[in-house]
Parts: structure tokens; sequence; C-alpha cells
């Protein structure tokens, strides 16, 4: 039938269709599909190995109302501690940990974190009391100046942002600190400016990055063009338009 079981070394099992072997198991328990050598890959995880010169996969076929899912565990038991699952009664992808479900993808390419129903690209839901942080992590082997981490905003994928919302690094020796600055592009084929910045001290700068530099008093909020420079307050008409200076 073109098909053989076969002992092709001491202690090792080799199945072959057509007269080339498909499947081999060693003699420490490995298993390699497409290779016979599957002691060559990773020791971690060199426990199936699947090889070939092309598309390769493996297929877990689910019922239309159930889960296909890949589990992790280190007891011999159903507590798993991590799994993979796609979930076909609503389309879904969910990740989780020990504690539950963690991350899911939904059917519209929305990511849930703690979120299982997401309703934006990407929704970060948490349960516990106070503050709750999303972080960005530049991790940078030496700090310099804009040296940060940033939440670029675009309409393609060729051009360098539209937006963007950065947090960086803001050192003069002593008390060291960080800024938040906020750029746009006035064109398609423009580059990013900075329009907006609040320094280390809490001072905010509309036009220049340095709302402190000027003179001996702190700009909690400094205006700076380079054809004149205003504030401009505007209202729907049934109220009147005020500036306030105090001390």
């Amino acid at each position: 039938t073109g098909a053989t079981v076969d002992s092709a070394a001491a202690n090792t099992l080799t199945f072959l269709t057509g007269g080339s072997e498909r499947l081999r198991i060693l003699s420490n328990g490995l298993i390699g599909i497409g290779t016979d050598n599957p002691d060559n890959f990773n020791g971690n995880a060199d426990d199936l190995v699947i090889s070939g010169a092309g598309h390769q996969g493996l297929t877990i076929k689910s019922g239309a109302a159930h889960d296909g899912s890949i589990m992790f565990n280190d007891t011999n038991d159903a507590n798993q501690r991590g799994i993979i699952r796609y979930i076909h009664t609503n389309d879904a992808m969910a990740f989780h940990t020990s504690g539950g479900e963690a991350l899911r993808i939904d059917s519209s390419g929305n990511l849930g974190v703690g979120e299982d129903s997401p309703q934006k690209r990407l929704h970060v839901s948490t349960s516990g009391s106070g503050i709750q942080e999303v972080q960005w992590l530049n991790n940078a082997q030496a700090v310099g100046a804009d040296v940060g981490s940033a939440l670029v905003f675009t309409g393609t994928s060729s051009n360098n942002g539209l937006a963007r919302i950065q947090g960086a690094f803001q050192g003069s020796g002593t008390g060291d600190g960080g800024y938040l600055a906020f750029d746009t592009r006035a064109e398609t084929s423009g580059t990013l400016t900075e329009r907006l910045r609040i320094d280390r001290s809490g001072n905010m700068g509309l036009g220049t990055n340095s709302p402190t530099d000027h003179n001996s008093f702190t700009r909690i909020f400094d205006i700076n063009g380079s054809g004149g420079a205003a504030v401009y307050c505007r209202t729907n008409g049934s109220s009147s338009n005020v500036a306030i200076f105090g001390q």
C-alpha cells in the first residue's frame, strides 16, 4: 500500500508513506513531523516539531458552537494556568492567564484588555480601586534629551504621523523630570511640529517648548508667536469674554 512502520534506529519508530518518512518518534519521546531530528530544535519546545520548506501549520477544528483551545498546565489536573482560546460562537480570540481571561480580540479586530466586549480599537477595563495606568516604556540605556515614548495618530502606514502625544525626559541637572508635548502636522507632506508643551514644573507653553526661559517670572501659561500672540475668548453671544489677572 506504500505505507511503512519501521524502526530506523534503536528505540526509534518511524512512519512512512509513498516511500518517504512523515513522522518519527525518538527514543527520548520527542516527535518530529517532516523532520527526523526534532532534538535539534529549541529544547523548551521540541516535544512536537512540525517542519517543512513551505507554509506549515497546525489546525484545531471545533464545532460551530464550541471553542478550540491550547491549554498550559503545571499540575496533573484540570487546573490550567494559561489558555489560548478561539470562541467560534462570536469569532473572538481570547488569551487567559491563571487569573482568567486577560485579553480578547473580537471579530472586528477590537482589542480588549480586561474586557471581553471591547467597544473601541483598544479598550482597557480594570476593576481595581485608585488610578489604573497604561504604561509605554522606552528602555533607553542612557537618558538624554527627548528620550521617551509617544502615541502617534496616522492616516496611512507610509507617513510619519498626523498627530502625536509625547512623554519624554527633560533634564537640566538637579531635579531632572519629564514633559508632555502635543504635536500636529499642518499638511499631508509636512512633518510633525510641537504645538503645546507642559514642562516638568507644570508650566504650559503654546508655540514654545521653554515656557520658563524668558525672564525671572514663572510662566504658568506662555504663548509665543512669531507674528504676535493672542488669547482669543469666544462665546455663543449670551455671555461676556473676560481675561482675569491676579496674584
